[in-house]
């Protein structure tokens, strides 16, 4: 008996130390998954969930969604809606539209997409991607994308929207095509760190989508602009890996610096053992990123309330519930394996730090 109290001991300490020390991913902090946990709505897919406190202390996910059947697609038809629960975990139940089609002669007129919510101080911030396109092709639309950003008093709106997006590509250079799925940081000053997507190429090229998806860094030194691309090359390179695409990075700030979760293609297979999956990356000053001690941010498989594992075709666009200073909540744009698209959150420990 005393060997076993002795082996239990040794092995409570080893966890206290691997804990203490920083021995653990970011996935280690995941717990089961309610049952009823997210948002998800019949006729339509649900996606890019992000979620904040409200004013009266509810919580308010604003996520896109579009018809579900034939002939709809995320890049001709999302729309940004709000939905509502009376705790993190959801279930939500949606209440609104909030960015809705307003015709072609808008920048964003046409399709609304990836919203991410922030506060900084009384002010709402609703990062987005909009676009137009003069017809309904996908190739034309998807070019068309860039980021933009929506401000208002209330988690509710009214919602004041930009004439222009606040951050264009770059002729010539790696984020040539296309501004998108932002990643803002609002500093306690109200300086922005925004991490985004883009790509030189993205059309259809030799029978294929030549996508080449990269990420980029753009400093603010308000909420209001401008912002001004800051990386002359994509901010995260994987050695040993053969494919670096990235995308759907969320990012925040502590005494330890800057961090990142982004997912990440083929990739994710040598780097976390599942590819499609999420990587953890830190940075000192929020421009220059490098690849975390223990990268693995999440995989596709989640463990439910009653126990089951389930494995998503896709699990992507990680957004964090950080109140108080503390990371209490991760949402996931998911594809179930019975092919529902559907916004799912997964309630996290605390960080041992």
């Amino acid at each position: 008996m005393f060997k076993i109290k002795k082996i239990a001991f040794i092995v409570f300490m080893l966890f206290c130390i691997t804990c203490v020390s920083g021995q653990e991913s970011f996935s280690d902090r995941f717990m089961p998954v309610p049952l009823n946990s997210g948002f998800q709505m019949e006729g339509f897919h649900v996606w890019c969930g992000s979620i904040t406190k409200g004013e009266d202390g509810r919580y308010y996910m604003f996520a896109s969604r579009w018809p579900e059947g034939g002939g709809y697609d995320w890049v001709l038809d999302s729309e940004v809606v709000l939905a509502s629960a009376d705790k993190p975990t959801g279930p939500y139940k949606y209440e609104s539209v909030v960015l809705p089609k307003r015709g072609t002669k808008y920048w964003d007129g046409m399709m609304t997409h990836n919203p991410t919510i922030h506060k900084y101080k009384d002010t709402y911030l609703l990062y987005y991607t909009g676009t137009t396109y003069p017809e309904r092709k996908y190739p034309l639309a998807w070019a068309n994308k860039r980021i933009g950003l929506a401000t208002a008093k209330s988690v509710k709106g009214p919602w004041k929207l930009l004439d222009a997006p606040i951050l264009e590509p770059r002729p010539g250079k790696w984020d040539n095509q296309i501004t998108s799925n932002a990643a803002p940081c609002i500093m306690p000053d109200g300086k922005v760190i925004l991490v985004y997507k883009s790509t030189k190429t993205g059309f259809w090229t030799n029978g294929h989508w030549d996508f080449n998806l990269r990420l980029g860094v753009a400093l603010a030194d308000s909420f209001e602009g401008p912002y001004k691309q800051v990386s002359d090359e994509p901010i995260l390179t994987f050695s040993g890996t053969k494919d670096s695409n990235a995308e759907d990075a969320c990012i925040w700030h502590d005494k330890d610096g800057f961090h990142m979760i982004c997912k990440v293609f083929e990739a994710g297979h040598t780097l976390v053992g599942q590819n499609n999956a999420g990587i953890c990356a830190v940075s000192k000053d929020g421009v220059n990123w490098q690849l975390a001690e223990h990268p693995k941010a999440y995989s596709r498989t989640i463990v439910w309330e009653d126990g089951r594992k389930e494995t998503m075709k896709l699990l992507e666009r990680p957004q964090l519930l950080i109140e108080d200073g503390v990371i209490t909540h991760i949402n996931f744009a998911a594809i179930t394996p019975e092919g529902k698209l559907r916004n799912i959150v997964v309630p996290l420990r605390a960080d041992n730090k």
